[in-house]
């Protein structure tokens, strides 16, 4: 048995004694009640990979976004993309994993919360988890400022996430409430 806390018709809030049947996941949004009452969680996740290429005052911004699962398969893409672009100059990232507990950027050489961290804030604005960006700098030879810079970062991802598809994952709870 669970204890929960339901919102009645009339707006008050009661203690009630609940027998959870099922539980399970939805990959939906349930327009009905609004993602609410019936569904905990509920932040959106991309679908597939996406890549976007912006150029700015001759510099080109490479920005991949993967849908991830876990750490290992973080360290495996980031590998990879450092290998892919071996010559470019900076490899920034930002991930957020587990319903937003583990975050973390880097601004790989970049000028400290320049990259790495505008991105990141963009993942979180969006609303995303289980979600890897990735932007690779080519330096065009014009420097763009720290201002520049969390524009341009921060513009990279969120132009790749125009084209994005999303879903929302969702815990549901089936309840049988008895009145005796």
């Amino acid at each position: 048995r669970e204890s929960a806390l339901i919102l009645s018709v009339n707006g008050e809030c009661q203690n009630s004694e609940l027998d959870v049947r099922e539980k399970y996941w939805i990959s939906r949004y349930d327009s009905y009640n609004n993602g609410y009452n019936s569904t905990i969680g509920g932040q959106e996740k991309i679908k597939e990979i996406i890549e976007n290429t912006i150029v700015i005052d001759k510099s080109k911004f490479i920005t991949t976004i993967y849908p991830v699962d876990n750490l290992e398969e973080i360290n495996n893409l980031l590998s990879s993309a450092r290998k892919k672009y071996y010559d470019a100059t900076h490899n920034c990232y930002a991930y957020i994993i587990d319903n937003g507990n583990i975050q973390k950027c880097s601004d790989d050489g970049e000028p400290s919360k320049t990259a790495g961290y505008p991105m990141l804030d963009v993942l979180k604005k969006n609303d995303l988890t289980n979600v890897l960006a990735i932007t690779t700098r080519y330096f065009g030879g014009i420097k763009l400022g720290a201002g520049g810079l969390i524009r341009a970062y921060s513009s990279s991802v969120s132009t790749a996430l125009k084209d994005a598809l999303f879903y929302t994952s969702k815990l549901l709870f089936l309840y049988e409430i008895k009145i005796a």
